[in-house]
């Protein structure tokens, strides 16, 4: 009976979604011709490069962060962390050669003028598209996540209950203009980084929140995935010697994406009994398990190596 009252949540949700206007739920993500020249133009060149000349960056010292338990007393927003430990939205680590936006970004620094219908991003859009959240997160055998669309933002410990609303999703189907975009953005970077570093200010730092196992944990970011994905890559070709990054934790996260929690920005993985949609009912604790511990898996995407 759950599990076919769920289906039909989903059915009218989804109802929904396709009678609201294309640009409040876009899922194809179709960016439009003044977004694309905006990006191809470099229109953030003229910003890096005078902050460069003033010095408006952050500096100082800040604490390295290599266990969970040490964000329990850290009092700083901004934090030093190994790449290995930050993951996509969706889970991917950047520290690993199967993450496709960071692959995409290697091709682009060892291929410029690479055409985006040749990168890995466009072939990994064609060859991942799933049906369900379950199969969003490579989560196989659990039916209680099959009933939930993949088009969904939830995450258990933040959220009571699944809301269609995408933000940063990486899988297909996507539109072509989506992948020129973000092509279009990562060769900016590519440029900007390389020749001026990594210089970010409190409004555009690299940011996430942290899911805690036990001592080992993850940075799920919230803002920077391009950024993040053009220093993974770099870093992995030899241009970038330090395997630590200076980030910022967004304490905000859980509120910014309605959580109904007072702990907002670290979520332990020992207190899933009380992540809101636990608690309400709406996911039993193993399903929110199996959804927290994927953040903590290397994904496999075979389709990165496929030409």
């Amino acid at each position: 009976m759950n599990l076919m009252r769920g289906k039909l949540q989903n059915l009218g949700h989804l109802c929904g979604i396709f009678s609201k206007r294309n640009d409040d739920f876009n899922i194809l993500r179709k960016q439009t011709k003044k977004e694309l020249r905006k990006h191809r133009d470099n229109a953030y060149k003229r910003e890096i490069i005078s902050r460069v000349r003033a010095s408006q960056y952050l500096t100082g010292p800040y604490s390295e962060i290599d266990e969970a338990t040490q964000f329990i007393n850290e009092q700083s927003d901004l934090v030093y962390i190994r790449l290995e430990k930050i993951t996509t939205i969706n889970g991917w680590s950047y520290g690993s050669d199967r993450e496709p936006l960071t692959t995409t970004a290697e091709e682009l620094i060892q291929n410029p003028k690479l055409h985006f219908r040749q990168t890995t991003l466009h072939r990994f859009y064609k060859a991942f598209q799933p049906k369900t959240f379950a199969e969003s997160f490579f989560i196989e055998g659990f039916q209680e996540l099959d009933t939930i669309l993949p088009y969904y933002y939830f995450r258990p410990w933040i959220h009571s209950k699944p809301s269609p609303h995408l933000s940063g999703e990486l899988f297909g189907p996507k539109h072509d203009s989506n992948v020129q975009h973000r092509v279009y953005r990562m060769i900016n970077l590519i440029e900007l980084l390389s020749k001026y570093s990594y210089i970010p200010t409190m409004d555009d730092i690299i940011t996430g929140y942290v899911l805690k196992r036990a001592d080992d944990f993850r940075l799920v970011l919230s803002a920077g995935h391009h950024r993040m994905a053009v220093i993974s890559a770099l870093a992995r070709l030899g241009f970038v010697q330090n395997d630590r990054l200076l980030v910022k934790i967004d304490k905000m996260h859980a509120q910014k994406s309605g959580g109904e929690i007072d702990q907002n920005w670290l979520f332990d993985r020992q207190d899933s009994k009380r992540w809101p949609a636990v608690a309400l009912g709406y996911i039993s604790e193993k399903g929110a398990l199996k959804i927290f511990d994927s953040f903590f898996c290397d994904q496999e995407l075979s389709v990165v190596a496929t030409h």
